[in-house]
């Protein structure tokens, strides 16, 4: 079984949210600084609970709504945002069952060691599983330390043949549409790969995919499934 996960509590409206947790599997919630509120925390909490549907957190850097240059940042100053916002997401949401980083800080957590090392410590001493780009660094540095990991690929996103996401700057780092979408998940869910922008075939650990709320595909292929 290959769970849908969404990032949540961000730019959509209150009827999205709703609208979404009907028809996922994993939530991912702002909080509160690259997006978020909480009002729409507790919103989450109350529908994540409602239709059982599994609630983490989703902490991002407030620049750029969270894709921002994140080069410079401390491993002391990563914990401190991390710290913060769980601080934020507990206040308002209670205790959240796993972690998902956000825009840059997703990606740097797969580039900087030291950063890796720190955010893996943090999950550990929370309590928290990792939602992480599937044979990335992070996933095999948790597999590594035995700590609990949802394997993550994008049904939104396209690849490049090293398995990674295509940067956002990319013209096409998006998928264009939902059919496309639906054909990635069918490929996954028959024999776990899927193509990359070049047609090479990627085999990868799949336990989750992610379709973003804000994708222009994301509402025509959940009314698909």
């Amino acid at each position: 079984m290959i769970l849908i996960n969404c990032d949540l509590g961000e730019w959509e409206t209150l009827a999205e949210t709703e609208w979404f947790m009907r028809r996922v599997d994993v939530v991912n919630v702002a909080c509160g600084v690259h997006a978020g509120s909480a009002l729409q925390l507790k919103k989450c909490r109350d529908l994540a609970d409602k239709f059982k549907v599994k609630i983490g957190m989703h902490p991002g850097m407030k620049a750029e709504m969270g894709r921002g240059d994140v080069s410079d940042l401390t491993p002391t100053d990563f914990i401190n945002q991390l710290e913060s916002q769980y601080q934020f997401f507990l206040k308002h949401a209670g205790i959240p069952e796993h972690i998902k980083l956000h825009g840059s800080l997703y990606h740097l957590s797969e580039n900087n060691i030291e950063i890796r090392r720190q955010y893996l410590v943090f999950a550990q001493r929370h309590a928290l599983e990792i939602v992480c780009l599937s044979a990335g660094s992070v996933y095999r540095d948790s597999i590594a330390a035995g700590l609990p990991v949802l394997a993550e690929a994008f049904l939104d996103r396209n690849y490049s043949n090293d398995g990674m996401l295509l940067p956002r700057s990319h013209p096409q780092a998006l998928l264009k549409t939902a059919d496309e979408a639906s054909k990635r998940m069918s490929q996954l869910l028959n024999d776990g790969t899927l193509n990359s922008l070049d047609q090479s075939i990627l085999t990868l650990p799949v336990d989750t995919v992610c379709i973003h709320s804000d994708s222009e595909i994301s509402k025509t292929f959940l009314n698909l499934r």
